[in-house]
């Protein structure tokens, strides 16, 4: 067993983990409602590490289910079973610390100690300091379209520990949207504990990509601001970011995306940012 994984199943993550999850009501596994966990709790949660040490755990069939988003649109929700949903958050106690070692502090979705708050202010400080051309982009369907093909050789990157490994494979395999013949694997399941770890995973390579260019941004998730000092230098910094996105096989909502100057105003997260007009001195 990896020092990892010892880590994941160790008594103070056990107990950390349940501490979150307790008041789930979620039902642990399909016949085996809270009554019966509450019962039998702790040989179903020996029961579960001892399954996750011995690779005999396999995730249970998620439940999905459409929810309406602001645009009409359906959005596909996950619902995973409370059994899974402690494997998950035994990992991702673990994994967060790694995570904080490499995510770029312009990146504020699901992270400890971050805000939709905490991102405004910083898009509003970057406008004071002069970055008065501001895009406002998001990706389309970004987590039914992340590729596994280019997912998992980041978690071979990054988790040396194989356990660990297998197991997050499990849970990608177990979501089962867009796994179209001659495309590949594709697509998180949106609600499970594990997707916020893995979409910042994933888009940390385009946030790389924009500041070995020397663009300037903030991002929540898929959703993020560009900033420059003109209009040609904020076109210029959305052709890149379209086709840094391209390369990761995700591409723009253009029905969303939008260049704002001074004058103006832009809309980020639900907050309203004012640009205003630079004066000649």
């Amino acid at each position: 067993m990896g020092r990892l994984f010892q880590q994941i199943t160790s008594p103070e993550n056990i107990n950390r983990a349940w501490k979150r999850l307790h008041n789930d009501d979620a039902p642990w596994q399909v016949g085996i409602n809270a009554q019966e966990l509450q019962s039998n709790l702790l040989q179903h949660l020996l029961q579960l590490v001892d399954e996750m040490r011995s690779h005999r755990y396999y995730p249970d069939r998620l439940r999905q289910f459409p929810h309406k988003k602001a645009d009409g649109k359906d959005r596909v929700i996950t619902a995973l079973t409370l059994r899974d949903k402690l494997a998950q958050r035994l990992v991702l106690n673990i994994l967060e610390p790694i995570g904080e070692g490499i995510f770029h502090v312009d990146s504020y979705a699901y992270r400890p100690q971050r805000s939709t708050q905490m991102a405004v202010s910083k898009a509003r400080e970057r406008v004071r300091c002069g970055l008065t051309w501001l895009i406002h982009a998001d990706v389309e369907s970004f987590f039914d379209r992340i590729p596994h093909s280019r997912l998992e050789p980041l978690l071979r990157r990054y988790i040396r520990d194989r356990q660990v490994r297998r197991i997050m494979r499990l849970w990608l395999r177990n979501h089962s949207l867009h796994n179209a013949l001659f495309d590949g694997r594709r697509g998180i399941p949106q609600g499970a504990t594990i997707s916020p770890f893995l979409c910042n995973l994933y888009l940390d390579i385009f946030d790389r990509a924009l500041v070995n260019k020397g663009i300037t941004f903030v991002r929540f998730a898929d959703d993020f601001l560009l900033f420059a000092t003109s209009k040609d230098k904020a076109n210029l910094a959305l052709e890149y970011a379209e086709q840094q996105l391209k390369l990761l096989q995700l591409t723009l909502k253009h029905s969303k995306t939008r260049i704002a100057g001074p004058g103006t105003e832009m809309i980020f997260l639900g907050e309203r940012i004012v640009i205003p007009v630079v004066k000649d001195v």
